[in-house]
């Protein structure tokens, strides 16, 4: 195959790739849909679980925990609440965002070269990477 014919096989994969995410989508707008409904049924049915075609359907009790409001606060908070839950992170699409700035800012010839640059610790505990990759968008 020469590159037009692999072009455009990619092109078919794309197409079909966009047309499976609608039709996800679509899908994942029903099962909210019906779920919503199925939830008050449970409810009004008072029961847990319902067995169809060989599955079970059942309620699952579920908790989350979101920031709403100062994130430093809640952090300062829940280290004198939870300690344990609190630990030092690093945001690794924070730092490769700053990275790729840094580069395309710089006058680097590599990434090795912008690697080098950087403090002596982060350089020998990070990794910096550049590479290409092959996309299609509609013309």
């Amino acid at each position: 195959m020469d590159g037009v014919d692999l072009a455009k096989q990619f092109v078919g994969f794309d197409q079909a790739k966009r047309r499976l995410k609608d039709e996800l989508a679509n899908v994942e707008r029903q099962i909210r849909e019906v779920k919503t409904e199925l939830l008050a049924q449970f409810e009004k049915q008072g029961v847990q679980s319902i067995r169809v075609d060989g599955m079970t359907v059942h309620l699952s009790r579920r908790f989350s925990a979101k920031v709403k409001g100062d994130k430093t606060l809640l952090i300062a908070a829940v280290e004198d609440y939870a300690p344990e839950l609190v630990k030092p992170g690093l945001n690794m699409n924070s730092l490769s965002a700053l990275m790729r700035e840094k580069y395309e800012g710089g006058n680097y010839k590599d990434v090795q070269e912008l690697q080098e640059s950087l403090p002596p610790d982060m350089a020998a505990n990070m990794d910096v990477n550049l590479w290409f990759d092959v996309l299609v968008r509609q013309s």
